[in-house]
C-alpha cells in the first residue's frame, strides 16, 4: 500500500492523518 502523495510531502503522518486521507480517497473513487 502506497501512502497519499499529500503523506509523502508531509515526510510522517499521525495514524489518524493517514485515516482521514484514506478516506477521501475512497470517498472521491466512488464519486
Amino acid at each position: 500500500m502506497k501512502p497519499p502523495r499529500i503523506a509523502d510531502e508531509l515526510g510522517r503522518t499521525p495514524s489518524y492523518v493517514y485515516r482521514i486521507l484514506r478516506e477521501q480517497q475512497a470517498a472521491a473513487g466512488d464519486q
